[in-house]
Parts: C-alpha cells; sequence; structure tokens
C-alpha cells in the first residue's frame, strides 16, 4: 500500500540523502584532484605542511560545504499540473516540469542506496537532451508513490485504474544471461577496455613518468609466446567484460505489465526500475546480430520521445530469449501485422553501386595516393574496403524491406545484423523527401519520416513510392488529429 502524500507542500530528502551529497560531490572533486592525492601519499617520509596538503584539506572542505548545501536547498513538489524542483544555496534554481512533457520514470538502487534503505529517482522528458529531474535520495515506498503520481497524472488515468495493478510478464533465467553474455559485440568491448587501458597509461604518465617507462621495460621483447599470450588475454579480458556488463545490466530482468505502460526491473550490484508509459511509445524496434538470431535472442527497445538522446543505462531495452515474447510486449503498442501474402516496398539496387563508389572506391584511391610514398605496394591493401563496402551494401539493400499497412509500417533492415521496426502512421510529426543530384537524375529518392523519438529514413527508393508514403503518412496524422477535436 502507498503512503498517502501530500505533493502540494515542498517535500526533502531524508538525512541519508546528506551522505549521498557528501560522495557526489566527493567523486566529483576527486576528478581534478586525485594526481596530488597520489603524490601526498608516495611523496614518502615528509612531516611538514605542504601544498598537496594545503589542495587536499581546500577539496575536503569544498566537498562537505557542497554537500550540505544542497542537502539543505533541495525541495520538491507539484503544484497543479507541474512538478517544482528547487535546489542551489548560493546560486538558486527551480526547475518547472508540466507532467505531460515526463516520458519515463526510474528508480534506481546502487550498493550505497541498498545499505542506506533509500532509492534514487529520476525522469527523461520531451525535448531535453539530459535527465532533467533527478533525486539522489527518497525512500522506497515514497519514490513509488511519486513515480505513480508523475507516470498517472489526471489527464492520463485510464478510468477505474488509477493505482494500475502490475502483472509480470517474464523473467530471465541465469542461463538466458549467460546465452546474452557469450553472443554479445565483444568487439565493443575491446575497445572499452583499449580505451581505459591508454586512458590510464596517460594519467599515471602525468603522475609519476619515470615509474612507467620502468615498468614498460619489465615486458619481455621479442618473444611470440609473450605476444601470443597478451593477445589471449586481451580476448579473455574481452570476454569476461562483456560477460560482466551483460550481468550488471540485465541480472534478474522482469517485465511487468500495468494498463498504462510497461515496467522494467533488472540490475545485479544497482538495480533499475524503468517505466515506459504506452502513450509516450514512438515505434518499437528489434535487432540481434548473426549469433544471437541462432539461439533465438532479440534484445528489443521502446523508443520515447526524445530516444536518441536518452543515456544508455536508462534506455527502455528487453533482452528477448522467446521469439513469441516480441508479439506479447509489442501488442500494448500495436499487433504485429501478418507478412505473409504482403508486398514489400525494397531499396533500388543503384544503393549499392552509388554507396560502394562514395564510401568504398573513392577513400580506398585517397589512401593509397597518400600511403603510397611510404608503404609503396603494400597501400594496395586498401583495395580491400571497397569489397567491403560493397558486400555490406549489398546485404543492407537486399535485407531492406517495408511493409504497409493501413495503421502500421514495418520495417526490416540491417546488414550484418537483422533490426525490425515497427512505427505506427499517426504518431509521426513530419515527412519529407530529399534527393541528390544523382537520385534525381533516376527518379529516386530517400523518405526521411520524422518522430518525437528520432528519424526513421527509408533510401533510395522510388519517387513516386516515396510521394505516396509521405502524403498517406501525413492523411493519417491528421485523420487522427481530427478525431480529437
Amino acid at each position: 500500500m502507498q503512503p498517502t502524500i501530500n505533493w502540494s507542500q515542498p517535500q526533502r530528502q531524508p538525512l541519508s540523502g546528506l551522505l549521498v551529497a557528501l560522495l557526489k560531490s566527493f567523486g566529483q572533486v576527486l576528478k581534478g584532484t586525485w594526481p596530488f592525492i597520489l603524490l601526498a601519499l608516495f611523496r614518502g617520509e615528509q612531516k611538514e605542511f605542504d601544498k598537496y596538503d594545503a589542495i587536499l584539506l581546500l577539496a575536503a572542505a569544498i566537498v562537505f560545504i557542497s554537500s550540505l548545501g544542497s542537502y539543505l536547498f533541495f525541495r520538491f513538489y507539484i503544484e497543479g499540473d507541474e512538478l517544482i524542483i528547487k535546489k542551489g544555496w548560493l546560486k538558486k534554481k527551480v526547475l518547472t516540469i508540466p507532467l505531460q512533457k515526463i516520458q519515463a520514470v526510474h528508480i534506481e538502487q546502487s550498493p550505497l542506496h541498498q545499505l542506506l534503505n533509500i532509492v534514487k529517482l529520476s525522469a527523461d522528458t520531451a525535448g531535453s537532451n539530459d535527465t532533467e529531474v533527478t533525486i539522489d535520495a527518497l525512500r522506497k515506498p515514497m519514490a513509488e508513490a511519486l513515480r505513480e503520481r508523475l507516470s498517472y497524472h489526471k489527464e492520463e488515468t485510464v478510468e477505474g485504474a488509477a493505482v494500475p495493478q502490475k502483472e509480470s510478464l517474464f523473467t530471465l533465467a541465469d542461463s538466458d544471461l549467460l546465452k546474452l553474455a557469450l553472443s554479445a559485440n565483444h568487439l565493443e568491448a575491446f575497445f572499452i577496455l583499449l580505451s581505459a587501458a591508454f586512458g590510464a597509461f596517460e594519467n599515471l604518465k602525468t603522475v609519476n613518468a619515470e615509474w612507467v617507462d620502468g615498468a614498460a621495460g619489465w615486458l619481455p621483447e621479442g618473444s611470440l609466446p609473450v605476444f601470443l599470450f597478451l593477445i589471449l588475454s586481451v580476448l579473455v579480458i574481452t570476454l569476461l567484460i562483456s560477460t560482466t556488463r551483460i550481468f550488471f545490466k540485465f541480472y534478474g530482468f522482469t517485465a511487468f505489465y500495468t494498463p498504462s505502460g510497461m515496467q522494467l526491473k533488472s540490475g545485479l550490484a544497482s538495480t533499475r526500475e524503468r517505466f515506459v508509459a504506452f502513450n509516450k511509445i514512438q515505434f518499437i524496434s528489434w535487432r540481434a546480430n548473426w549469433i544471437r538470431r541462432r539461439l533465438g535472442l532479440w534484445l528489443l527497445q521502446y523508443h520515447t520521445a526524445g530516444g536518441d538522446d536518452v543515456k544508455e543505462a536508462v534506455k527502455a531495452e528487453v533482452p528477448v530469449t522467446q521469439k513469441s515474447f516480441i508479439s506479447l510486449l509489442v501488442a500494448p503498442y500495436h499487433a504485429l501485422p501478418e507478412l505473409e501474402g504482403a508486398t514489400a516496398i525494397t531499396i533500388h539496387p543503384a544503393y549499392v553501386a552509388r554507396r560502394t563508389l562514395m564510401t568504398g572506391v573513392l577513400p580506398a584511391f585517397l589512401l593509397i595516393t597518400i600511403s603510397a610514398y611510404w608503404w609503396q605496394y603494400k597501400s594496395l591493401f586498401f583495395l580491400l574496403w571497397p569489397l567491403v563496402v560493397a558486400w555490406r551494401s549489398w546485404l543492407f539493400q537486399r535485407k531492406f524491406k517495408v511493409y504497409l499497412f493501413e495503421d502500421v509500417l514495418f520495417i526490416a533492415r540491417g546488414a550484418w545484423r537483422a533490426e525490425h521496426v515497427l512505427l505506427k502512421w499517426n504518431v509521426l510529426q513530419a515527412t519529407a523527401t530529399s534527393q541528390s543530384i544523382y537520385q534525381r537524375n533516376r527518379g529516386l529518392a530517400n523518405l526521411n519520416m520524422y518522430t518525437a523519438a528520432g528519424a526513421i529514413v527509408i533510401p533510395y527508393v522510388d519517387l513516386s513510392t516515396a510521394q505516396q508514403m509521405m502524403n498517406y503518412g501525413l492523411y493519417k496524422v491528421e485523420k487522427e488529429s481530427q478525431t480529437f477535436i
């Protein structure tokens, strides 16, 4: 049972929020002072008070004063149909956010929050690149009550369901997580590891360049077994990183259905609860690489307003381990259309030739010209690049299909991976066609379909087909708007 709270009265965070603010400020100060901390710790036996001690003392004072001010001057309340947040002590700030602009409300609980028996609440709003609403510390019953108040305000409350009842759809098993981890994009994890290693290396050099140069001499030189061992180690670490990321992100994943939206709960060390209102969804997509398709695994995403700019950590993604779950997850938005017997719109074959020329042949020619002086005949290896681009373009052109139905479009696309998109006509904000000189001479065009969650582009279709789709989309939007007048 949710507590009864008068949201018109200014609310404050619990006392444990002061510790959260303290650690948050400490983390921000640490980013700029950690080299001085390392120097202070490893500078040897020095009993005199020096500049490094002064810097650390000043940083500690800044952390404490900033944290205390952030905690004491933070208030939030609801006035009419607006959420008001007041914060700041030296520089006061007042945020006024209409409730209808709030797209999704998330509840997170890090290990620190779990220790203090509190949660963090954040909300995404339409037309903003960042998360505007963030309350770092709340008791969970209060956070859940505030989420329901923000998600189901009076203009959108379903009749007879002011407090929706949750219904569990499915929960991921550990075996499902292992399949997701083993089939993840390990190349992405490899580059994350590589960038982190280079970053740490450069930071250490700023602290003690001699120690870093000396450590480099510890590695044996010219040893093939050592080289192979390093490569194998990187691959193993990459696999471990991918597995860890999947488990931390999707551990205990459970999808709940409510009359007004989908609630997604997951996380290992930090648990996250994301709510996606059905009437905020712009379109739905689900994708899988070659391995995951063979295992029947997909990653489904609900695209809401501002979806192109939503941070990765709070994207509304659902790991799907059975294809039957997809129809269940998209049903509140729109039923999956029957594709058998339907006619598909495809991309013109000219796409392959043009793409290969512009992004394959010309860059390869430029690279060969630049590198031929130093690499001589070895620079001809760049000729492989146009072949890769041609292959990818051919796969993309071959797989791209658009199926048109009365209320919805179904798009199948992708080159190395497969992706499907379900888009209702009535969510379109605008449509437009664009043509290059090459396309204009061949009667082709790109159709750009704009939604509040980003644009969907259908490239290299016949101009007449693009215009018909554009006109039909405008007709459906106009017809939908007239029903609310």
